[in-house]
């Protein structure tokens, strides 16, 4: 039974690959690197949008440097975690797309720790992702905070307790690499020198998982969209 077992998942892994090894012809054209006309001033545009969302996020600090700690409060921890984790995400953005355009990223020598971290936290763009998910959930998090503060001050006054905010502070960074980190690490792999993020899923049962979260994440964009035009 454990013999019929492997040889089934050995199975699973090579079409998984030849699969792969066929997209190859249809995407070397767009591969990381290739300088295509239509899609190199899309990466310029991409880094300048990151760099300011650095200059504005950096604003944000200098803004509670010249305050002073006596007016900083709940709120301003929340709004420092956030521009903190929108910092993060546009260097990575940047790094990203400059990793790109020098073509690096077009060939891995081996499968190094070296080079599965590049791929898994920059080919993929996982610190990206991770951070902005993060960002969003600093957000709601915030969001609900002050809700409750506003509309039930006299509940919020009785059970509010000071080590709800680090967990406010703290939960964003764990969703966003829970969500995004751990799935990348279990699902990637280096085949023939090129990176293959989120393709190597050890049952099936995590991959439908991933597109579930994918289609709820469009899904919920979608309803965002329809209610901003309302």
């Amino acid at each position: 039974m454990q013999f019929a077992n492997d040889s089934a998942v050995d199975m699973s892994t090579k079409l998984q690959t030849a699969n792969v090894s066929n997209e190859d012809m249809t995407t070397a054209a767009f591969q990381p690197g290739s300088f295509v006309p239509n899609l190199f001033p899309f990466k310029i545009s991409l880094i300048v949008v990151g760099v300011i969302g650095i200059l504005a996020n950096g604003l944000v600090f200098i803004g509670f440097g010249l305050a002073g700690r006596s007016k900083m409060n709940t709120s301003s921890a929340y709004i420092a975690n956030h521009a903190t984790l929108e910092l993060f995400s546009c260097v990575a953005r940047i790094v990203r797309l400059a990793f790109d355009l020098s073509g690096s990223l077009k060939h891995y020598g081996d499968s190094s720790p070296a080079g599965m971290a590049k791929c898994i936290l920059i080919h993929d763009s996982t610190v990206v992702k991770s951070t902005i998910h993060a960002a969003t959930f600093s957000v709601l998090i915030h969001t609900i905070d002050r809700f409750w503060k506003i509309v039930f001050p006299v509940h919020h006054r009785n059970h509010y307790r000071r080590w709800m905010v680090h967990v406010g502070l703290f939960l964003p960074w764990l969703t966003g690499f829970v969500s995004n980190v751990i799935p990348a690490i279990l699902s990637t792999k280096i085949v023939n020198g090129i990176c293959y993020p989120m393709t190597f899923w050890p049952n099936v049962y995590m991959e439908k998982v991933c597109l579930s979260r994918f289609r709820t994440r469009v899904f919920l964009y979608h309803l965002l969209c329809i209610a901003v035009r309302h």
